[in-house]
């Protein structure tokens, strides 16, 4: 199941889901379950709007008994073409066996006529000698003259008969045909008639249903819905847990169980909702066990998230209570958030041996930070490592065990050396700085022979310039954040790893500014696909992230129909459209003909005056 939103119009939002399933062309089809908008509500409606309410569905109403009387007509109908359809068919076949029997018969009594005739020709110039013969041989020539003549005439007779009668079934499979024709004629009608019908009793329904609904007060939202939103409001209270002096650790799942018993049943139905574990290292009371049998009891086996706050450190802080959870994972994510990177507190932390996937998180506000290496030698099996606004510590190696690494700045970073970090073992690589004069230089080239996942933005260009990636199969272009510009001819950089990329991922961060939205992105997704097109000729799947998309033009690109844009025409085999302006339902009819499959979410064809959600990252 897939979140989808859009919009209905400027006063109207609403929030889907979708349920994708096998189909026709791999197009993938959806059954939407739809909240109301910001214009509906749980109140009834006013005397006034009822009245016109009940109106328009007693009208309706008649309307759909007038169009269902049409349907029984035409389906009556149907069935009555069929039928004769059926009858008629099995009347044309006999016609057809008759006449090849009779065809037959007559080639039958044809042979034996010429067998007759040629015996009557031989008795008839049989020459008699001149002397006198007997009585008996002259009355035997007689006879066999007469008889012979005689049953030629009768076959004469038969075949003449036969005749007649193949040409009577002739006629009549002739007629049989024609009214054959007829009839499929009038099926064919009629079953148009009756799709046509069917057309509008669906859109009388679906207006019934509408009506109704007006003047229905929504009492329960389907629990499938709950788990959508409860799982997005978990992921924010994760992000954002409240800071609680005398709380040594919260379950961040666990409040939304108390308000009432649907959201309690949702969340304590869905293990993945109970994975984070969020901890502070600013106290001496240790955690609850109770909360962590609990936690460990809903989680079941899904791999856990512990979130590790290092906020105002007051206290050293060791993790007996949850090492026996860490240590049994096969698998765990890890979120550390930091503040004073000269606390020395850390020296007893015990060692966390699982596979691990960890992020440090700066929030010292304007200000980066350098990463303490006692946080990663903490972690001896860091298969992932991910950096927000934290500088990677200078005298550090990482771990041979790494396979990913994400180093990101929203603000202006220090200078740091990323040619140390850049180990072969990485298969991920993502970065993002926030300005051109933040981003490493490198002095050489760097092989990293098992990257196949790359993710920048276009400032730094010149480190792609400087690595060699044979293996590299997934391209993700991020927008620049903040303010920062495009820089010249960063395309060209690009070019050069995109021999063997199959999947190519184009994001644009939507820049919003004090109550409107910002200036218009230089980064123009689909100019940036166009120019890419032709330079990766593996490309599979494609996907357009948040920002304006004309979906005609993207159409015409794919379609090979756009005069200035020349570029390959091999169909993709997946097109992923997420959070995008521009895009309207005609324009995923014209593209559900170009590719595999499609996904469109979060999409609308026109800008709206809808606030965006503050939960979804674009």
């Amino acid at each position: 199941m897939k979140r989808v939103a859009h919009s209905l119009g400027p006063s109207h939002f609403s929030i889907a889901y979708i349920w994708t399933c096998a189909s026709l062309h791999s197009l993938q089809f959806v059954l939407l379950i739809v909240i109301p908008g910001r214009t509906d509500s749980n109140h009834p409606p006013s005397a006034k709007e009822e009245a016109v309410l009940r109106a328009l569905l007693k009208q309706n109403n008649d309307e759909l008994l007038a169009i269902n009387e049409k349907i029984d007509k035409a389906r009556n109908a149907v069935t009555s073409a069929r039928h004769a359809i059926e009858k008629l068919t099995e009347s044309a076949s006999m016609a057809r066996t008759a006449l090849e029997a009779y065809q037959g018969h007559k080639e039958g009594l044809s042979g034996s006529r010429d067998r007759l005739h040629a015996q009557l020709t031989l008795v008839q110039s049989t020459t008699l000698p001149s002397d006198p013969v007997p009585e008996a041989c002259d009355h035997l020539c007689s006879f066999l003259a007469q008889d012979l003549e005689h049953r030629k005439t009768k076959v004469d007779v038969e075949m003449q008969e036969v005749e007649d009668t193949r040409t009577k079934l002739a006629a009549l499979a002739l007629a049989i045909q024609e009214d054959l024709r007829c009839q499929q004629y009038i099926l064919h009608a009629n079953e148009k008639t009756l799709g046509s019908y069917n057309a509008a009793q669906s859109g009388i329904q679906a207006s019934l249903e509408d009506l109704k609904s007006a003047l229905t007060v929504v009492k329960r939202i389907p629990e499938e819905i709950w788990l959508e939103i409860l799982s997005i409001a978990i992921l924010d209270e994760t992000s954002r847990w409240k800071r609680g002096k005398e709380i040594s650790v919260v379950l961040p799942a666990l409040r939304f169980t108390h308000v009432c018993r649907t959201w309690r049943h949702v969340v304590q139905s869905a293990p993945k909702m109970w994975r984070a574990l969020c901890y502070r290292l600013t106290t001496t009371k240790g955690p609850s066990a109770e909360i962590i049998q609990l936690w460990n009891k809903y989680r079941k086996q899904h791999p856990p998230l512990f979130t590790e706050d290092q906020l105002r450190m007051e206290h050293t802080f060791t993790r007996p209570a949850l090492r026996d959870y860490m240590d049994s994972q096969q698998y765990l994510e890890y979120e550390i958030r930091q503040s004073h990177g000269e606390s020395n507190a850390f020296g007893n932390l015990s060692v966390i041996a699982c596979p691990t996937k960890l992020s440090i998180i700066s929030t010292t506000g304007g200000k980066t930070q350098t990463i303490r290496w006692i946080l990663l030698t903490g972690f001896s099996n860091l298969v992932d490592l991910s950096l927000c606004n934290v500088v990677p510590y200078r005298g550090f190696d990482l771990p041979s065990s790494l396979s990913a690494l994400q180093i990101w700045f929203s603000i202006p970073n220090e200078p740091y050396g990323l040619a140390r970090h850049l180990i072969p073992s990485l298969h991920t690589l993502r970065l993002q700085h926030c300005n051109v004069h933040s981003v490493p230089v490198l002095t050489q080239t760097k092989r990293l022979p098992n990257l196949h996942t790359l993710e920048i933005s276009p400032l730094e260009h010149k480190i792609v310039e400087r690595l060699d990636l044979p293996g590299l199969s997934t391209l993700i272009l991020v927008s620049p954040a903040g303010k920062a510009v495009c820089p010249d001819q960063w395309l060209e950089s690009i070019i050069l790893v995109c021999a063997n990329v199959t999947e190519l991922q184009i994001v644009v961060n939507v820049r919003k500014g004090k109550g409107k939205e910002g200036p218009p992105s230089v980064f123009d997704a689909l100019d940036v696909f166009a120019k890419l097109r032709a330079y990766v000729p593996k490309l599979q799947k494609l996907t357009f992230v948040g920002g304006d998309l004309d979906g005609s033009l993207l159409a015409d690109i794919l379609d090979g129909n756009n005069s200035k844009i020349q570029v390959p025409t091999q169909s993709l085999k997946g097109l992923t459209i997420e959070g995008c302006v521009g895009v309207s339902r005609w324009d995923c009819d014209r593209l559900i003909q170009l590719v595999g499959v499609l996904n469109v979410y979060r999409t609308v064809h026109g800008r709206t005056n809808i606030a965006p959600s503050n939960n979804v990252n674009l």
